[in-house]
């Protein structure tokens, strides 16, 4: 069983947006501890481009913190359809490095 409080803030404008997004996850059986905290911030180029920048951290199921960095571009295809295409880096832990692609839908 798991028990999770969370808290969101965003604040959006013409130009761009940013949120904070912070969690705590627990587990009830062993007593287990996770929590997390995104920082997002994000600029309109174009009507159709947008930057964005997200910062993740957090504490994982066994203790080992991380910390990521998130650049990427948006491109809004239609008004229920972008793509955001990016790298995520990771800037403790593994360090490692990847691409990701993604589709957001409004509905």
């Amino acid at each position: 069983h798991l028990a999770s409080l969370g808290l969101a803030w965003g604040q959006g404008s013409d130009a761009g947006w940013i949120t904070a997004e912070g969690r705590v996850m627990a587990d009830l059986a062993d007593g287990d501890i996770e929590a997390k905290l995104d920082l997002t911030g994000g600029y309109h180029i174009t009507p159709a481009w947008s930057a964005m920048v997200q910062l993740q951290t957090g504490r994982g199921r066994s203790g080992d913190d991380y910390a990521k960095l998130l650049p990427s571009v948006i491109y809004r295809v239609n008004d229920r359809l972008r793509i955001n295409a990016g790298a995520s880096h990771a800037l403790t832990g593994d360090r490692g490095t990847g691409l990701y692609l993604a589709g957001w839908l409004d509905f």
